[in-house]
């Protein structure tokens, strides 16, 4: 995939794929969770493929190795703060909306919250920035 002319295709379908995965995971309950759990395990196959995609655009920002690192370390720093942001977020949002003793509920609000999350940057990312281009 790294250098086919389907890096984006395959990039935006499975964007795609998850949102709808997450958005399914939002209704889950304690009649259907290993369903859900199937689609959890389903996920992460689509998630590293959606990541590998992505990274194949890498080397076309540079030749430089040491910029490339760079590069790599910044997005690295950037996503893990984002965690650490988000699970802050989600603390203080099941607090404010009283479901932090409820699991189902929180769980609900936090996949609702990653479910348009994932809308807003699959959207700019698959469907914006990364344009149709052959690879090099």
């Amino acid at each position: 995939l790294d250098s086919s002319n389907w890096r984006r295709a395959v990039g935006a379908i499975t964007g795609v794929v998850l949102c709808v995965i997450t958005l399914i995971q939002s209704f889950v309950s304690e009649e259907i969770w290993f369903p859900i759990f199937v689609l959890q395990l389903f996920s992460s196959v689509i998630l590293t493929v959606n990541v590998c995609v992505a990274l194949a655009y890498l080397p076309e920002l540079t030749q430089d190795k040491s910029e490339l690192a760079r590069y790599n370390t910044v997005a690295l720093i950037f996503f893990n703060s984002s965690v650490v942001v988000y699970l802050i977020a989600m603390t203080v949002v099941s607090s404010l909306l009283s479901t932090s003793d409820n699991d189902l509920a929180s769980a609900r609000v936090a996949l609702l919250t990653v479910f348009v999350l994932q809308i807003i940057f699959y959207g700019i990312s698959w469907f914006r920035l990364f344009t149709p281009r052959a690879s090099r």
